[in-house]
């Protein structure tokens, strides 16, 4: 098992969601995929599948701020000195996080904006695709309800810095990068680099720039269709 495998169990141990991995990535209410272990797969959308009939409208919640997620055995000091000032371009930040890792796959996010997206009519979605799961493989309308995993829901962020420890015992400094008119780390558009660690791990920041549309899926939630030999249903995995 790989190491980004490894880190998805992790999340989903003690989260109960499905983490977005390869993080940086991006999914779609209404993808659907494999799951293999602890790590979800894209496949395509249900937009793509043959005369599906069912609205695939997407609500979305309002955005929480400063947010930050870390595992168990993670601790994350948050220093915020506010601003620098000194020259005529603005201000230069002075916070960040230093952050320790206990054990091997921890990991930290940080998300200055998160809102969730879910399917809006996730019961009349789902019984479509139990309806398509009934009928004959050679039907186009055929759905391969064994093997696929629905992302009924997303968590969304424009702004997302993730730390994934590569081994026990290891620290990175995280200080936020540039100039700003007297911005601190609750800003949406703070940006960090790395300015000291102890030893290795795997880093993922990034940032969508204001004018372009879209976002990053740290984290998702899936439905599966599951069966007997007295009733079909959908729930989670």
């Amino acid at each position: 098992m790989g190491f980004l495998d490894e880190c998805a169990n992790k999340v989903r141990s003690e989260f109960k969601v499905i983490g977005g991995f390869p993080p940086l990535s991006t999914i779609k209410p209404g993808d659907f995929g494999l799951l293999e272990g602890s790590t979800w797969r894209r496949v395509g959308h249900l937009s793509d599948l043959h005369d599906f009939r069912v609205p695939l409208t997407v609500t979305a919640s309002p955005t929480i701020e400063n947010v930050e997620w870390k595992s168990d055995g993670t601790s994350a000091v948050r220093f915020d000195a506010g601003a620098n000032f000194g020259d005529d371009r603005g201000a230069r930040l002075n916070a960040g996080f230093r952050i320790n890792f206990e054990n091997e796959f921890e990991f930290f996010y940080w998300l200055p904006g998160l809102a969730f997206h879910e399917l809006t009519q996730l019961d009349q979605v789902m019984n479509e695709l139990i309806r398509r799961s009934k009928l004959p493989s050679s039907n186009p309308q055929y759905f391969e309800a064994r093997s696929y995993y629905v992302a009924s829901g997303v968590y969304a962020t424009r702004n997302m810095t993730s730390v994934l420890a590569r081994g026990a015992k290891r620290g990175i400094t995280l200080e936020a990068n540039g100039i700003a008119n007297a911005v601190g780390l609750d800003s949406v558009n703070v940006k960090f680099s790395v300015t000291s660690r102890e030893s290795s791990s795997q880093r993922y920041m990034g940032k969508i720039a204001d004018d372009v549309d879209g976002y990053y899926t740290p984290f998702l939630e899936l439905k599966k269709i599951h069966w007997n030999p007295w009733s079909t249903w959908y729930g989670n995995p």
